[in-house]
């Protein structure tokens, strides 16, 4: 059975301010009521990043199984801490380190983790969608197969006054 192996590079160390995980680019689409445009969110790595940080897993068995772990750890909190700054992916996964080196439950950075990334693909959806002068956003793949993110972005579209389509 093919195993994966999450990577982090140029981690110095949880409190240090300057850090990279290593993510890719490839595979998020954003898709605004036919028009689809390739988004550097780095959406399908950064759970299997922020898993491996967080200590859940380092080595997957099947596509989605440390998204699925870190949606559950997720779930697990009572209140997520507030992001910081969720102007970026990089930054969503500042905060978790930032949250890891402060101590932090483990739940509540994993609920924050799921918020800020939501509020950073609702802000790039809605943006794409404004730039083509429409006011509906279409969600849909593999990452919105998270409860937690897919509602979330919902939320977060509507709070920016776009329709919102998704898959059932």
């Amino acid at each position: 059975m093919p195993r994966s192996t999450a990577t982090i590079s140029g981690l110095r160390s949880p409190a240090s301010p300057s850090f990279a995980a290593s993510t890719s680019i490839d595979g998020a689409r954003g898709v605004t009521a036919g028009t689809s445009t390739e988004a550097p969110t780095k959406v399908r790595s950064c759970p299997i990043s922020v898993a491996a940080l967080l200590g859940l897993r380092l080595e997957t068995s099947y596509e989605g199984q440390a998204a699925m772990e870190l949606e559950a750890l997720a779930e697990d909190a009572g209140e997520p801490l507030v992001p910081q700054s969720s102007q970026e992916v990089d930054d969503v996964v500042r905060d978790v380190v930032e949250g890891i080196a402060r101590g932090r439950k483990r739940s509540s950075i994993a609920a924050a983790f799921h918020l800020g990334l939501a509020r950073v693909l609702a802000k790039a959806a809605t943006s794409v969608s404004r730039e083509a002068g429409l006011s509906r956003v279409a969600l849909g793949g593999g990452s919105f197969q998270n409860r937690i993110l897919q509602l979330q972005t919902e939320g977060s579209v509507s709070a920016m006054r776009c329709c919102v389509f998704r898959r059932t």
